[in-house]
């Protein structure tokens, strides 16, 4: 679709150039911290080792902590070392146990990845 007064001004005013593509179009990824909800990805990669749970409904709002939901699709990664670990989900929120000490997960252990598309 073309919109008129879309070009800048020096390629003229009445000429008319292509509409900007809505954000939407792009994908994006983000590394959501631990029990938070975020909007569904389209899927998910892991990138670390440990037992990991997934959210798949909350009446949480999103970007609101949800320590007390349903946490119910596991996992458990032994390595990664051939890389991230493709699962083909769409969790609101995930959690965790670490293997190594019984810390927390760093922020990064989850990537949440948003296809993008018109």
């Amino acid at each position: 679709m073309y919109e008129s007064g879309s070009l800048p001004a020096h390629l003229g005013a009445e000429k008319q150039g292509p509409k900007a593509l809505p954000k939407s179009a792009f994908g994006s990824a983000t590394v959501p911290t631990e029990l938070t909800v975020y909007e569904r990805p389209s899927y998910i990669f892991v990138n670390t080792t440990g037992s990991f749970h997934f959210m798949n409904s909350t009446s949480s709002s999103i970007g609101k902590l949800d320590a007390n939901g349903t946490y119910d699709f596991g996992i458990r990664v032994n390595t990664v070392s051939q890389g991230p670990i493709r699962l083909d989900i769409n969790p609101y929120a995930w959690s965790g146990s670490a293997e190594i000490g019984g810390k927390s997960f760093p922020v990064g252990s989850v990537t949440f990845i948003y296809q993008g598309g018109l």
